[in-house]
């Protein structure tokens, strides 16, 4: 039983989004204030990509007004490489 629910918290990630009027996010992951940020940023603080990051390897990813881009975030989530 042990072996199963170690599995289950590594396949499974938070999800949670959010819309107010013309903003909006959807955010998957750890989005832990401790941790360190990266942003990527489109439009300054309108539209972009923050990445938390642990000893340089993703975390958790908020999307800010980027849809449909949930996929990805897990994707880059779910590696070991570091963000680049």
């Amino acid at each position: 039983m042990a072996g199963a629910l170690s599995w289950l918290r590594i396949c499974h990630l938070p999800f949670f989004c959010s819309d107010l009027f013309a903003l909006g996010y959807e955010a998957v992951g750890e989005l832990d204030p401790r941790l360190e940020t990266e942003s990527k940023w489109k439009q300054e603080f309108r539209e972009g990509v923050v990445y938390y990051l642990k000893d340089g390897k993703v975390r958790g990813v908020l999307l800010w007004n980027t849809w449909g881009q949930v996929d990805n975030a897990r994707a880059i989530i779910g590696t070991t490489r570091r963000l680049e």
